[in-house]
């Protein structure tokens, strides 16, 4: 879009061996932004029982 961004209007999912899938472009960003929330809720939980007691980071 601006260099930066791109926008995805459908993503499609190839497997020779199986079905192919097209996910509508709102979908695939729902399912993206799901992922990354998991991920950083990993990330924040590891880092906080990484910290030593009594930090305040």
């Amino acid at each position: 879009m601006d260099g930066r961004h791109t926008e995805a209007l459908m993503w499609v999912e190839v497997d020779r061996g199986g079905i192919m899938r097209a996910i509508p472009g709102r979908v695939l960003a729902g399912r993206i932004q799901r992922v990354s929330d998991t991920e950083m809720a990993a990330i924040k939980a590891a880092v906080e029982s990484a910290a030593p007691e009594g930090s305040d980071s």
